[in-house]
């Protein structure tokens, strides 16, 4: 496993597991989710945003005698215009994506077994939010 392939693996599942989702974008046109891996597309027009996404990306690669390690964030963003119940929508979609990874533990791909996700999966999300946009973080 390289820490590229990993990152490969999770993208596909991540596809899967929000491909029936949609949220709005900046525009107020309602999108699919867009799965971007490592940094989101480099901005031609600085008035495009990319959401809404899921990124998985790798912040940490580690080796000793025994094993080697890899520390990922997915990072989730989304625009949500509701003011009464603002930010119930991304703690809704990083809960399923978190109840997907804890429920598929190991990473395949055409079958083959990529990697293994060690416990803990922590959810974070910040208190304070740039009002529409709204990001939600899940880390292992």
């Amino acid at each position: 496993m390289t820490p590229v392939t990993l990152l490969q693996c999770l993208a596909e599942f991540l596809k899967e597991q929000v491909k029936n989702y949609v949220y709005y974008n900046v525009k107020g046109d309602i999108m699919p989710i867009a799965v971007y891996t490592q940094y989101l597309p480099i901005k031609t027009d600085s008035l495009v945003k990319n959401y809404p996404f899921v990124m998985p990306t790798i912040t940490e690669v580690s080796d000793d005698t025994e094993d080697s390690s890899v520390k990922i964030t997915i990072m989730a963003g989304i625009v949500d215009p509701d003011k009464t119940l603002y930010g119930i929508s991304i703690l809704n979609l990083v809960e399923h994506i978190r109840q997907a990874l804890l429920k598929n533990q190991n990473l395949t791909m055409h079958g083959k077994i990529y990697g293994h996700m060690k416990l803990p999966l922590k959810t974070k999300l910040l208190l304070d939010q740039p009002y529409p946009e709204v990001y939600g973080y899940l880390e292992t």
